[in-house]
C-alpha cells in the first residue's frame, strides 16, 4: 500500500514534463493529482488516460492560467504543493 502525499497541482500537467509528472506522482506516491492548464480539452483528455491506465488513481483537471495572479490564487488556496512546468510570462497588473 501507498502512502497519500496530498494534494498537488500541476500546471502545465498535460505538457511533456507535467504528464510525466503527473503519471508519476499517480503510480509511485498515491498522490491526488490536480492537473492544471488553460487547454479543458486536453487536461480532461489525460486525466482519462491516465484514470484508464491506473484506475485507482486520484486525479482532477483544473482550469488555471500560469501568467494570471488571480487565476493562481484562486488555484493554489487547497493544495497542499504546486509545480509548474508550464512556460508562462506574468503579465503587467
Amino acid at each position: 500500500m501507498y502512502k497519500m502525499y496530498g494534494k498537488i497541482l500541476i500546471i502545465g500537467g498535460y505538457g511533456g514534463v507535467g504528464r510525466a509528472l503527473v503519471e508519476s506522482l499517480v503510480r509511485y506516491y498515491a498522490a491526488e493529482v490536480f492537473i492544471g492548464g488553460r487547454n479543458k480539452e486536453k487536461g480532461l483528455g489525460l486525466k482519462e488516460a491516465i484514470q484508464r491506465k491506473y484506475p485507482e488513481a486520484i486525479l482532477h483537471y483544473r482550469q488555471v492560467d500560469a501568467a494570471d495572479r488571480k487565476s493562481l490564487e484562486h488555484n493554489f488556496q487547497d493544495v497542499d504543493l504546486a509545480i509548474v512546468t508550464a512556460p508562462f510570462r506574468i503579465r503587467s497588473v
